[in-house]
């Protein structure tokens, strides 16, 4: 998935006035936290989109489990937003996607 086609799909499922550059620090944070805990990475090895990425660039996780990035983008919108109640259910569903592709990494030896 890129970037481009995650924002897109974050923005047709919760519509917001939030700013392109903290779309992409949140996509920044979840690509972290994927290569800090499922691969070993060391924070300093870990680079932030900054606001000129372009929308073609390929994020790290394959499908199916691409959802995880556009589920995190609709989570912090919620958050964001002050919306707890649908906060509660994205992250939630956030939550079990990441579990789904933490446990299939582990499972088959997937290495970065």
């Amino acid at each position: 998935m890129t970037i481009g086609k995650c924002i897109g799909i974050a923005e047709t499922i919760a519509p917001n006035k939030i700013d392109r550059e903290l779309k992409l620090r949140w996509l920044s944070e979840l690509e972290g936290k994927i290569a800090v805990e499922l691969f070993d990475a060391m924070p300093e090895e870990l680079n932030e989109y900054s606001a000129e990425c372009e929308d073609g660039v390929q994020l790290y996780v394959p499908f199916p489990f691409d959802q995880i990035y556009w589920m995190y983008l609709v989570a912090m919108l919620d958050l964001a937003n002050g919306d707890n109640a649908r906060y509660g259910n994205s992250a939630g569903a956030f939550n079990s996607a990441f579990e789904s592709y933490a446990k299939w990494v582990l499972r088959n030896g997937v290495t970065r």
